[in-house]
């Protein structure tokens, strides 16, 4: 008989570890579908589609990356002025198109709208939530 209460209490903690565990992925899939509601995340997707569609906008990231790669090696070798001036002039080309400065601006919204969202979430749980979705660090 004392065999089939602990059965029984283990399955009731089993059906409440189940219970607590679909209703927290409840809570979040309603916490992604306000997320995506939300005016920044609207902003973000379209700026994003538009900047998706813009030949111009991906060549000058993708010339911006190459360049900034070019730089980074060449700093460690002492620096080369002509790199630092390529990356200078492709920042104010990027500073300058209009889908790419919708879509930095928008990113930037989006996360700031994320922080505060982070920063509530911390407050309520009592640790940094951001922090605790991390890969755990290695040595290098």
């Amino acid at each position: 008989m004392k065999e089939n209460t602990m059965s029984k209490s283990t399955d009731t903690a089993t059906d409440t570890a189940t219970d607590t565990a679909q209703d927290i992925k409840a809570a979040a899939h309603k916490l992604a579908e306000a997320i995506a509601n939300t005016a920044a995340y609207k902003e973000f997707e379209q700026a994003n589609e538009a900047m998706e569609k813009d030949p111009e906008a991906k060549d000058l990231l993708s010339q911006f990356e190459v360049a900034q790669q070019m730089a980074q090696m060449s700093a460690s070798w002492g620096g080369d002025s002509q790199n630092e001036q390529n990356l200078a002039a492709l920042q104010d080309k990027i500073a300058r198109h209009a889908t790419l400065t919708r879509f930095f601006k928008a990113q930037e919204n989006l996360v700031s709208s994320l922080k505060e969202l982070d920063e509530y979430m911390t407050k309520g749980l009592g640790f940094d939530f951001a922090e605790m979705t991390k890969p755990a660090g290695g040595c290098c």
